[in-house]
């Protein structure tokens, strides 16, 4: 009953990321407007636009970042880079309102998707409830 619980669980939540990222569409260069990648802030930096994927770059552990335009002065794009670490995938990203808001992937990194790190996690989940339910005397070596 359990292990199908977490399987039900683990099927919605990647299927709401898979519909989220449904509206973005990616060009070549791995990035895309009206996205956001909501979670694994590591920085966050004032930046131009055009300085947000270099600084991703450069900072150790970065794999994705969000921007989020706050000023459009004299044509140039100034906003609020979030620089982020974690599992990254076009998947993940989340579809935004704003025209504005862009979000990207490092070129050449590859891609890893928060479903497939949930998946593992309900696997070790689904292991060690099965144990316990299997075998009474887990529960008191656990707690």
């Amino acid at each position: 009953m359990l292990q199908a619980l977490v399987a039900a669980a683990i099927a919605l939540l990647c299927l709401a990321g898979r519909a989220a990222a449904a509206g973005i569409e990616w060009n070549p260069e791995g990035w895309a407007r009206r996205c956001d990648f909501s979670t694994g802030d590591i920085e966050v930096l004032d930046v131009l636009l055009i300085n947000c994927p270099r600084y991703c770059a450069q900072k150790s552990g970065c794999t994705h970042y969000t921007f989020k335009i706050r000023n459009t002065e004299y044509g140039k794009r100034y906003g609020r880079c979030h620089l982020k670490a974690g599992p990254r995938a076009k998947s993940d990203a989340i579809f935004t309102s704003r025209a504005s808001d862009v979000c990207g992937l490092l070129p050449g990194a590859a891609e890893v998707s928060e479903c497939s790190a949930v998946s593992q996690n309900a696997r070790l989940l689904t292991i060690v409830a099965c144990a316990v339910v299997a075998n009474p005397l887990m529960l008191s070596l656990l707690l």
